[in-house]
């Protein structure tokens, strides 16, 4: 059985980082094209590289649209170790449009943007089993909440504000959303009033993390409005509990100015980013004999900024995390044995702008 964490986990992980890509060529998920992820990287003209530095600044103009593809894949290899060895592999994608209308802007700083779900595309396998979904089919017998989930997330519009330097101040007006995802809930129990608030609060709280955690590939700040050739912008983020409760992560991010192109007749600067992380074991949990063996978590690569258009054209980027845990158990044959745990994830995204 899968366990879906995409949404709040992986984009979580990436929400700083948009960059890095070491293959060139179109995986297709499907005939519709809104199902196919291009991982070329892009192809800028007349490439020069970049000195001293530039200004970043977002630009919106009220009644503007556009729209945005967001790719995630997912590869994850688990082992664990003890009086036996088992191990599993998971391949996920999850290819999400998500169309923008810029509503209202103030004093040229701050924009009202409506953000819209159009589709989404996901696509799991292991060993043993398959889930899938697309927006408007039939939803999998073997992830319905996971489906219902996202045919809520389709089915509504929520407000996003954002500032020039990238930077998300708010997101609302999920309503709509809410109001579908609470259709999918038993008639027996929403009947009673205490328990409908309740689902509605725990709803509201799901969609406005998971549509940060997808509008934060959109909208990034990675300057202070101003990139530089030479010294990198650094951002070090708050501490990261894992939903295990076992440990948290510790990320670091960090931005320089590397080339300047253009693409379409337009500037753009090409922004080298890279990431970085610690983890570190709760001490309750180490107190009862669990603990690292080894862990990684890097990651690097390149944002493509449009200086005239003020916004992010591509992006690729890859993350790569290991945790290997080891923890003290009963062994069936008697006695306390030392299992290890390993987990490594290879993520990879990608943002393109439509149009």
């Amino acid at each position: 059985m899968f366990t879906n964490k995409l949404f709040i986990g992986a984009f979580l992980a990436l929400s700083l980082l948009l960059a890095y890509g070491c293959s060139s060529e179109t995986t297709d998920t499907g005939s519709n094209t809104d199902n196919k992820v291009d991982t070329t990287d892009l192809a800028l003209q007349n490439v020069t590289a970049a000195k001293g530095e530039s200004k970043i600044n977002y630009k919106f103009e009220k009644g503007e649209t556009f729209s945005y593809k967001l790719a995630l894949l997912n590869e994850y290899n688990t082992e664990i170790k003890g009086d036996t060895t088992m191990s599993s592999k998971v391949n996920q994608r999850n290819i999400i449009i998500v169309d923008f209308k810029v509503l209202e802007t103030e004093n040229d700083s701050i924009a009202e943007i409506e953000a819209k779900i159009r589709n989404i595309d996901f696509f799991a396998a292991s060993e043993k089993d398959t889930m899938k979904y697309h927006t408007g089919g039939k939803i999998d017998s073997t992830m319905k909440d996971e489906g219902e989930f996202y045919e809520g997330l389709a089915s509504g519009s929520c407000v996003v504000r954002v500032d020039k330097l990238g930077n998300i101040i708010e997101t609302y007006k999920f309503d709509k959303i809410v109001e579908k995802l609470l259709t999918f809930q038993p008639d027996s129990l929403m009947k009673k009033q205490e328990n409908k608030d309740l689902m509605k609060t725990q709803m509201e709280g799901a969609v406005k993390s998971t549509f940060a955690s997808i509008l934060g590939q959109i909208f990034r700040q990675f300057s202070d409005g101003t990139i530089k050739s030479d010294t990198a912008y650094v951002i070090n983020r708050p501490t990261q509990p894992d939903p295990s409760g076992l440990f948290s992560l510790v990320t670091t991010y960090s931005y320089k100015l590397k080339n300047k192109g253009t693409f379409d007749g337009k500037n753009v600067l090409q922004v080298d980013a890279k990431a970085s992380g610690t983890y570190n074991i709760n001490p309750e949990a180490k107190a009862n004999g669990i603990d690292f063996k080894s862990t990684k978590f890097e990651g690097g690569g390149d944002v493509y900024f449009n200086e005239d258009d003020g916004k992010i054209v591509k992006s690729k980027a890859i993350i790569h995390e290991t945790i290997s845990v080891s923890l003290p158990s009963r062994s069936p044959r008697g006695g306390t044995t030392l299992i290890t745990q390993t987990r490594s994830t290879k993520t990879t995204n990608i943002v393109e702008k439509l149009k």
